[in-house]
């Protein structure tokens, strides 16, 4: 589902790797520079000097997150609850604001959202779906992020710094939906600098170090 070959820039120097579907790539940095380069690859920010870039068998350019989550690349920031909801909307609307960008007449047809309580009904209690985000724990805030993207179905999620948050309830949860996605068939990749989080989930680990990605 995504590939890198031999990508180089200003930093990153011949950069390798690959995940397949459903399987989970844990990145873990020394600096923030490598990593920072490495994320604005993928966001669009910047673009490799060298090498390139496959999403789903197909070469991998854009100039935008928005491009990108239409080319099936998707991210879940640091923070995410303070950064990628909406806390004065309900959980619909946050869990189906990338749906709405990806059907047209989304809002118009109350089958979609109906399909999506059936979809989630094991993870969501159906009261909250019209509760407003600010209402509810920040464990099932912290769900919701993570149910938007199962919804949406990319064929890569990035996960930045995804266990930074000191609270284990809501660093559990995190873990369960990362679990899942993979095996709902979705790529995932981790880029983080936090080692301990890293060790109860499954997947290969590499170390990215002055631009040069190794695998001890």
């Amino acid at each position: 589902m995504l590939k890198f070959e031999n990508v180089s820039d200003n930093i990153l120097k011949n950069i390798n790797f690959s995940i397949r579907r459903g399987e989970i790539l844990k990145i873990l940095y020394t600096d923030n520079t490598s990593a920072d380069n490495l994320i604005g690859i993928l966001k669009g920010v910047s673009h490799p000097t060298e090498g390139r870039i496959i999403v789903n068998k197909q070469p991998y350019t854009v100039s935008s997150i928005s491009e990108a989550q239409t080319k099936g690349v998707c991210f879940v920031e640091e923070n995410p609850i303070e950064t990628m909801l909406f806390k004065k909307l309900t959980v619909m609307y946050n869990l189906c604001m990338p749906l709405a960008n990806k059907i047209d007449w989304f809002w118009l047809r109350r089958k979609y959202c109906k399909s999506v309580k059936l979809a989630l009904q094991d993870l969501i209690h159906p009261t909250d779906f019209e509760k407003k985000i600010s209402e509810l724990p920040s464990s099932i805030q912290q769900k919701i992020v993570y149910c938007k993207w199962l919804l949406f179905s990319p064929k890569v999620l990035i996960c930045i710094k995804p266990f930074l948050i000191s609270d284990i309830q809501v660093n559990r949860v995190t873990e369960q939906m990362i679990n899942l996605l993979a095996d709902k068939g979705i790529a995932v990749l981790i880029v983080t600098s936090n080692w301990p989080s890293l060790n109860s989930l499954k997947g290969k680990t590499y170390y990215l170090e002055n631009g040069k990605l190794i695998s001890r």
